[in-house]
């Protein structure tokens, strides 16, 4: 359903100003009257003055409006949980710009899309975004609206932002994951918190124990990982050559250490069907009430500003007519 609000309301007492020009019309017409009586003239009709105090009027009203900046909100509703909460954490080390040929996907591009499908599969859960790297950084808190989640997904991510502390950026820190579980990235209060992480396994040495010493201190959450790439694939720059970068079996061994460390799986992307199945698994079923949501707004005021040119035009007509 579309609502018209306004995100500046005080801004439309701009339109007071026409006081002003009104004013000085008033005094020219009394004066154009006294002339008239001096030299015996018929003084000017009432009519005269009524255009350009609706055109005066016009672009007063048609400028305040603008300056309220109106805007048309798409709201809608939303099936959503308040027991369930998912979090799409995406690596973005240089290491995701791996591709298996030039020009096809990349690690990072296939993360992104199978975090949609797993979004789109259980629409009812409020869904996040964070990116990792050698830290995490969050773009979404949970929310029931798919198309914020996917908006952040393809405008607000990026591989190398941000840019690494120190090092090429490779390679990435999963000990950042603890902090996640641990503070205010989830709603307070959520039953069932799934963090779905998606990685070429390539992380940095973390000791296991202190991996899962510190997500037992959390509050409970799943964790899913999801493996992507394969030993071929190569980073290709914009000229088509490639980076000298090689897939490290030594530091996917590391993942598989750590998700044993806290009993999460590791997927690989070749299985999305078991993804979904998993996060559904981990999320449950729960009680779904319906939630009023904006989705998107269209700005109205350019176009306002443009209607104003119309009674503008008019008086500017007049004027070079006297």
């Amino acid at each position: 359903m579309n609502e018209l609000a306004f995100q500046t309301p005080a801004w439309a007492l701009v339109a007071l100003v026409v006081v002003l020009p009104l004013a000085a019309l008033l005094v020219a017409r009394r004066r154009s009257e006294r002339v008239a009586r001096v030299l015996s003239l018929d003084p000017p009709g009432r009519n005269a003055l009524l255009v350009p105090v609706i055109a005066l009027v016009g672009v007063a009203v048609l400028v305040g409006t603008a300056a309220a900046q109106p805007v048309l909100v798409d709201a809608g509703a939303a099936p959503t949980r308040d027991d369930a909460e998912l979090l799409a954490v995406v690596d973005v080390s240089r290491s995701m710009l791996a591709a298996p040929a030039l020009g096809a996907p990349t690690r990072f591009d296939r993360a992104r899309a199978l975090a949609r499908r797993v979004r789109a599969a259980v629409p009812e859960v409020p869904a996040g975004v964070v990116s990792i790297s050698d830290r995490v950084l969050p773009h979404l808190f949970p929310t029931p609206d798919p198309r914020a989640f996917a908006t952040v997904l393809d405008r607000a991510l990026a591989v190398g932002r941000p840019l690494p502390r120190i090092g090429g950026g490779l390679s990435t820190n999963v000990d950042p994951l603890i902090a996640v579980a641990g503070r205010g990235y989830f709603t307070d209060g959520v039953g069932r918190r799934v963090m779905l992480v998606f990685t070429d396994g390539e992380v940095l040495p973390i000791d296991p124990q202190l991996f899962r010493e510190g997500f037992a201190d959390a509050p409970p959450v799943d964790v899913v990982f999801v493996r992507l790439g394969s030993a071929g694939e190569r980073v290709f720059r914009a000229n088509g050559r490639t980076e000298s970068y090689r897939a490290d079996a030594r530091l996917g061994a590391q993942l598989d250490l750590l998700a044993e460390a806290i009993g999460a799986p590791v997927i690989p992307e070749a299985e999305p069907e078991r993804v979904e199945a998993v996060v559904r698994e981990a999320l449950g079923t729960g009680a779904v009430h319906t939630v009023r949501e904006r989705r998107s707004t269209v700005a109205l005021a350019p176009l306002v500003l443009v209607g104003s040119l119309v009674p503008l035009a008019v008086l500017v007509r007049r004027r070079n007519r006297a």
